[in-house]
């Protein structure tokens, strides 16, 4: 059994973790924010159609609404894993057609 020492450093570094993807996400989401107007260019291909259109239409609304960066991953997130996954996909797509 785990010491309660080892405990507290494996929530510590699952914090951390948890932490660094947050941040993470939360880039990839401003980057697709900054696109909006060109979402429909940015759609990959491999992407469920329907998971792409809910995805774009949370975005399409979160700016809209000049919703927060925290706002629009909670609803990013609470589409789906699927959803996550595509929207990763359209923030790549995005930061390569920016360079």
């Amino acid at each position: 059994m785990a010491s309660d020492e080892e405990l507290e450093r494996l929530r510590r570094a699952s914090e951390q973790s948890a932490s660094k993807a947050r941040a993470l996400l939360d880039d990839e989401l401003e980057t697709v924010m900054s696109e909006v107007d060109r979402l429909e260019e940015l759609k990959p291909d491999t992407v469920d159609p329907q998971t792409y259109d809910r995805l774009i239409e949370t975005v399409r609304e979160a700016s809209r609404r000049n919703e927060s960066i925290a706002t629009l991953r909670r609803n990013v997130e609470n589409l789906g894993e699927s959803a996550v996954s595509a929207f990763k996909e359209v923030a790549a797509i995005a930061k390569s057609a920016l360079r």
